[in-house]
């Protein structure tokens, strides 16, 4: 307690007197026993007083359930924390620790906090936060807005201290206590790792609204609760009585293994962990996913990583998941159209493909269970499941940095065909490789997975690789506007071109085509497209496989162009595939500047490709709008630009 000698104190206290009793009477042996006992007692009494004095200015921390401003961790229910794991599971703990699932919700400290608070003030979008660090608290001074929702935006300055903050792979998003309740308020800027600034938390996702005030209240004692915590337990009981509490904040060993206490309580008989070391037996008192079913080991991750239909809570790793939770599927029609009735169209259309592929980054687990490789139904072969690919601990062989490891969570060589040889071992030869793909081995077209799994799932800024594995098909980018896998590398090529080749090299017939004349499938999306195909082509001009494959010189007026688009997440990514262009390395410009300013940032951008020399190639490349002079078809390009499909997208990401 507070002021007074503790445990550690009186122990530290009667050690230094046991220690000093000896000496004493070495050094006084003929003033006798009674001389050294004073001086000894002496040396207790000042070690007693140092002790109190180091307690009394101690910090203490005060106890979860005494905290009222932000969700507690209590552990219970089986539930006995990762801590616990530590001692019999070191290496398995370790790597957790380094591993982003860990982090996914923290509470703030001076080592975790990554966001500059140095007494820093940022202006965004008309409002002004004051971000400052006092002692180990973190607080901020913004405009704040009546939960009400003050339709005059009459807006206060309040001071309100950082508790609880989610994300450290990508950006840091900082929750504030509300009214001293546990119901959090997001701060509306969040710290971006890759710009290393402060930006608008609307601006990292792809959504129009950028310049509203997203103070979200509540929203992660009911949403984000349930995938950043361990056993979440909401506690709402109103929109403002809420007792929000987690066993563990992240995503820690029981979120995968179940609570552990029956297995702690098991295995503390030697004999019981002798017996299981040297048998093949399971250990039934905590869950494995490398013991059971690839179906049910993956349901441990679709419970976060899908977009599903809460049935009820409390789900653990040892129960099936089907009883908790639905995935939402076009496969299911009933299911389908009432969440289209529930959630709105809108919800479906910013979270699927029309034809129902998903099409956002976090929701793998529903794209994984529409995969032939999931499905076949041939117990002769092995089924395609989470950890066909990933791995969730790093194994002392794999020789990688951690931080590469941790930055998806990769088995070795997963970025390599030996994610898909594993199992199709026949594909093992080169020649039936070349004979297959018609494209050298070990070129980036010979790829298995630029074919079969492209990038076609967006989310945090950047496109990442579909889980549901297809083949290219120019019906299918017709009927729901996603990229097939030829045009997103080769870039300067037409759908009429695409179509060709799959028609030649394996007989895929398509339908008929009505696209521009002679127009590269990528610059019309860029041009004509929605905000998701922009996004996903601006992405794809900064991957250096299409880079290669395509050439560069033709991309600069069109991500130029890009600088000044509605979408702030489309004006970063083309900023960032921009400074890959020659010359743009260092190029100033700032995505959430004023509208003004991103026009200037569009002229000096072009004027600064003028200056280049002429490139050769750009003569005759009619597709990508250069003229038979190597000149950039302005006219033709601003009128395909004023037919942008600008309907409203904010993808669920």
């Amino acid at each position: 307690m507070n002021g007074l000698m503790d445990i550690e104190a009186a122990i530290f206290a009667l050690i230094l007197g046991a220690a000093l009793w000896p000496l004493m009477m070495r050094v006084f042996p003929t003033r006798g026993w009674l001389l050294g006992s004073v001086l000894a007692l002496f040396c207790v009494a000042v070690s007693i007083s140092a002790a109190l004095f180091a307690t009394g200015t101690r910090e203490f921390a005060i106890p979860e359930s005494e905290i009222v401003d932000r969700p507690i961790e209590v552990p219970g229910e089986g539930y006995v924390t990762s801590d616990t794991c530590r001692s019999c599971h070191p290496g398995e703990y370790n790597t957790w620790h380094q591993s982003y699932h860990r982090s996914m919700t923290q509470v703030p400290t001076p080592e975790n906090v990554l966001g500059d608070f140095d007494d820093k003030v940022v202006e965004l979008y008309g409002h002004s936060y004051h971000l400052q660090r006092r002692g180990d608290e973190f607080w901020v001074e913004l405009d704040y807005l009546s939960p009400l929702l003050d339709q005059q935006k009459n807006y206060t300055r309040v001071w309100r201290k950082i508790v609880l903050m989610t994300g450290s792979h990508h950006m840091q998003v900082y929750w504030m206590s509300h009214a001293k309740s546990k119901r959090l308020e997001m701060l509306p800027v969040v710290y971006l790792f890759e710009a290393d600034r402060w930006v608008p938390r609307a601006s990292v996702f792809l959504q129009s609204d950028t310049e509203e005030y997203h103070g979200e209240l509540g929203r992660w004692n009911d949403t984000c609760i349930d995938c950043h915590t361990t056993r979440p337990q909401p506690g709402k009981h109103d929109d403002f009585d809420l007792d929000s509490q987690a066993a563990e904040f992240g995503i820690a060993c029981e979120a995968c293994h179940g609570p552990a206490h029956k297995h702690i309580t098991a295995n503390r008989s030697f004999p019981r962990r002798y017996k299981l070391a040297l048998s093949d037996a399971n250990d039934e008192t905590i869950f494995h996913p490398k013991q059971v079913s690839e179906k049910q080991s993956s349901q441990v991750c679709g419970r976060c990583h899908g977009v599903t239909q809460i049935k009820k809570r409390d789900y653990n790793p040892f129960h099936d998941l089907s009883e908790f939770r639905t995935p939402l599927t076009k496969s299911d029609e009933q299911l389908w159209a009432k969440a289209g009735k529930e959630l709105g169209q809108d919800f479906l259309d910013n979270s699927y493909w029309p034809d129902g592929m998903i099409r956002v980054r976090g929701r793998e687990f529903n794209a994984l269970i529409n995969n032939p490789c999931y499905n076949h139904g041939d117990k002769s072969k092995r089924v395609m499941s989470c950890m066909s690919c990933h791995v969730l601990h790093q194994r002392p062989e794999d020789k990688r940095d951690p931080l590469e490891w941790a930055d998806d969570q990769l088995k070795p060589g997963m970025r390599t065909d030996l994610a898909c040889t594993q199992c199709h071992e026949d594909f093992l030869d080169d020649k039936r490789i070349a004979a297959h793909t018609h494209h050298p081995v070990g070129s980036s077209g010979s790829a298995c997975y630029n074919c079969h799994m492209p990038f076609t799932t967006y989310g945090l800024l950047q496109s990442m690789r579909s889980h549901t594995v297809t083949s290219p098909s120019i019906a299918s980018t017709l009927e729901t506007g996603r990229p097939n896998a030829c045009n997103l590398c080769h870039l300067d090529k037409t759908m009429t071109w695409a179509a060709k080749h799959l028609d030649d090299w394996w007989g895929i017939r398509s339908p008929a085509i009505t696209e521009e004349p002679n127009l590269a499938a990528s610059v019309d999306w860029l041009l004509r497209g929605d905000a998701a195909q922009r996004a996903m082509l601006a992405w794809a001009m900064g991957w250096d496989s299409a880079r290669e494959v395509s050439g560069t010189d033709w991309m600069t007026p069109h991500l130029a162009r890009l600088l000044d688009d509605p979408y702030d997440a489309i004006r970063f990514i083309a900023r960032r595939s921009l400074m890959k262009q020659p010359g743009f390395s260092d190029f100033e410009y700032d995505f959430v500047a004023s509208a003004d300013d991103r026009k200037q940032g569009v002229l000096r951008a072009l004027d600064l490709w003028r200056k280049q020399p002429s490139a050769e190639e750009l003569k005759d490349r009619l597709s990508v709008l250069f003229d038979e002079n190597g000149q950039l078809q302005q006219e033709r390009a601003d009128r395909l630009a004023a037919q942008r499909n600008d309907r409203v997208v904010r993808l669920a990401e």
